[in-house]
Protein backbone atom coordinates (compact mmCIF):
# COMPACT_ATOMS: atom_id res chain seq x y z
CA UNK A 1 0.00 0.00 0.00
CA UNK A 2 1.20 3.61 -1.01
CA UNK A 3 1.67 5.75 2.29
CA UNK A 4 -0.07 9.08 1.46
CA UNK A 5 0.50 12.44 3.61
CA UNK A 6 -1.26 15.49 3.92
CA UNK A 7 -0.35 18.75 1.32
CA UNK A 8 -2.56 21.87 1.64
CA UNK A 9 -3.34 24.93 -0.66
CA UNK A 10 -4.25 28.15 1.39
CA UNK A 11 -6.23 30.95 -0.89
CA UNK A 12 -7.79 33.71 0.15
CA UNK A 13 -11.56 33.59 0.49
CA UNK A 14 -12.18 37.69 0.20
CA UNK A 15 -9.55 39.39 -1.08
CA UNK A 16 -5.79 38.80 -1.84
CA UNK A 17 -3.65 38.42 1.07
CA UNK A 18 -0.24 39.50 -0.82
CA UNK A 19 -2.11 41.99 -3.32
CA UNK A 20 -1.11 43.39 -6.61
CA UNK A 21 -3.20 44.99 -9.44
CA UNK A 22 -6.70 46.72 -9.78
CA UNK A 23 -9.61 45.43 -7.68
CA UNK A 24 -11.71 46.12 -10.53
CA UNK A 25 -9.87 43.20 -12.46
CA UNK A 26 -9.38 40.93 -10.20
CA UNK A 27 -10.90 37.61 -11.05
CA UNK A 28 -13.13 36.26 -8.74
CA UNK A 29 -11.35 34.19 -5.51
CA UNK A 30 -14.54 31.77 -5.77
CA UNK A 31 -13.92 30.89 -9.47
CA UNK A 32 -10.37 30.78 -8.98
CA UNK A 33 -11.42 27.95 -5.97
CA UNK A 34 -13.96 26.32 -7.95
CA UNK A 35 -10.65 26.12 -10.49
CA UNK A 36 -7.67 25.19 -7.78
CA UNK A 37 -10.16 22.59 -5.70
CA UNK A 38 -10.75 21.05 -9.87
CA UNK A 39 -6.94 20.52 -10.46
CA UNK A 40 -6.61 19.29 -7.39
CA UNK A 41 -9.37 17.20 -7.00
CA UNK A 42 -8.39 15.30 -10.45
CA UNK A 43 -5.17 14.96 -9.29
CA UNK A 44 -5.14 13.51 -6.03
CA UNK A 45 -9.20 11.92 -6.05
CA UNK A 46 -10.50 14.30 -4.04
CA UNK A 47 -10.11 17.40 -1.69
CA UNK A 48 -10.85 18.99 1.77
CA UNK A 49 -11.81 22.58 2.43
CA UNK A 50 -11.90 23.90 5.46
CA UNK A 51 -12.38 28.11 5.83
CA UNK A 52 -10.46 29.62 8.87
CA UNK A 53 -8.91 33.29 9.36
CA UNK A 54 -5.12 33.97 8.23
CA UNK A 55 -3.26 36.43 10.40
CA UNK A 56 0.10 37.89 9.22
CA UNK A 57 2.05 41.29 9.94
CA UNK A 58 1.62 43.26 7.45
CA UNK A 59 4.22 46.21 6.50
CA UNK A 60 4.46 48.55 9.41
CA UNK A 61 3.57 45.25 11.77
CA UNK A 62 0.15 45.26 11.79
CA UNK A 63 -2.12 42.27 12.12
CA UNK A 64 -3.56 41.49 8.52
CA UNK A 65 -6.39 39.03 9.37
CA UNK A 66 -8.35 37.73 6.47
CA UNK A 67 -10.70 35.01 5.66
CA UNK A 68 -8.79 31.75 4.11
CA UNK A 69 -9.62 28.57 2.31
CA UNK A 70 -7.37 25.48 3.64
CA UNK A 71 -7.23 23.14 0.86
CA UNK A 72 -6.26 19.91 2.03
CA UNK A 73 -5.06 16.50 0.04
CA UNK A 74 -4.00 13.15 -0.06
CA UNK A 75 -0.84 13.27 -1.55
CA UNK A 76 2.37 10.97 -2.00
CA UNK A 77 5.95 12.81 -0.95
CA UNK A 78 7.60 12.92 -4.27
CA UNK A 79 8.97 15.52 -6.40
CA UNK A 80 5.90 15.23 -8.88
CA UNK A 81 3.79 16.33 -6.24
CA UNK A 82 6.16 18.76 -5.04
CA UNK A 83 5.66 20.27 -8.91
CA UNK A 84 2.03 20.10 -9.24
CA UNK A 85 1.71 22.05 -6.04
CA UNK A 86 4.09 24.48 -6.99
CA UNK A 87 2.03 24.74 -10.60
CA UNK A 88 -1.04 25.08 -8.72
CA UNK A 89 0.00 27.59 -6.33
CA UNK A 90 1.26 29.71 -9.29
CA UNK A 91 -1.90 29.31 -11.12
CA UNK A 92 -3.65 30.59 -7.56
CA UNK A 93 -1.57 33.91 -7.92
CA UNK A 94 -1.97 34.34 -11.51
CA UNK A 95 -5.93 33.57 -10.95
CA UNK A 96 -5.95 36.09 -7.62
CA UNK A 97 -3.63 38.79 -8.65
CA UNK A 98 -1.49 37.47 -5.65
CA UNK A 99 2.52 37.47 -5.09
CA UNK A 100 2.50 34.74 -3.21
CA UNK A 101 0.86 31.18 -1.90
CA UNK A 102 1.46 29.12 0.94
CA UNK A 103 1.96 25.56 0.17
CA UNK A 104 2.41 22.80 2.72
CA UNK A 105 4.27 19.85 1.03
CA UNK A 106 3.63 16.43 2.26
CA UNK A 107 6.93 16.30 3.60
CA UNK A 108 5.72 18.80 5.63
CA UNK A 109 7.81 21.74 4.72
CA UNK A 110 5.89 25.35 3.60
CA UNK A 111 6.82 27.52 1.03
CA UNK A 112 5.32 30.66 -0.08
CA UNK A 113 5.54 30.00 -3.73
CA UNK A 114 5.41 33.44 -5.60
Amino acid sequence: MTTLREATIIIPKSRPAFYKGDYANLESNWTTRALVVDRLRRAFGGVTITECEGHWAGDGEENIIEPVWIITVPAKDNVETIAFLKLCALFANDRGRQVCTYVRYPDGTVELVG
